[in-house]
């Protein structure tokens, strides 16, 4: 029982002593005045600028202190491709916001189940079976 009180004040003194305002990000300024943003504020404006990506159909934000990971969802369209023009949103959005410290970004996307490939991806084979050739029939049942 003493070493949980001892536990416990251990904690509660490391959490008055380290930095408050855990949930907000300052924002860099030239005056004397001191600005923040909230964590999930930052985080529904990185959401709304992948979502507005061309192939991405659902988007996770986590923000935590020093990291930003975003998770898109391919419905269609190349990874690479998305994922780039996903990153450059989400560089433009944070830039926006004039971050003192721009968090590290990790993105990932995945490919929905209903994923469709680009167009220029797939094989040069047309998607709709072609017709067979009569002749090549013909000459397989033995008729000239």
């Amino acid at each position: 029982m003493a070493g949980a009180v001892a536990a416990l004040g251990l904690a509660m003194i490391t959490l008055a002593l380290a930095p408050g305002l855990r949930r907000l990000h300052t924002l860099a300024s030239t005056a004397h005045l001191q600005a923040a943003v909230d964590r999930r504020a930052l985080e529904a404006l990185v959401q709304d600028a992948v979502q507005s990506v061309p192939g991405v159909s659902a988007v996770q934000v986590r923000l935590r202190r020093r990291r930003m990971t975003v998770r898109a969802e391919l419905a269609f369209g190349s990874r690479a491709a998305v994922l780039d023009a996903a990153r450059r949103q989400t560089v433009t959005a944070l830039a926006g916001c004039l971050l003192h410290r721009t968090p590290r970004l990790s993105l990932s996307a995945r490919l929905s189940p209903a994923w469709v490939p680009e167009p220029a991806a797939v094989s040069g084979r047309s998607s709709i079976p072609s017709a067979p050739d009569p002749r090549a029939t013909a000459r397989k049942e033995g008729t000239p």
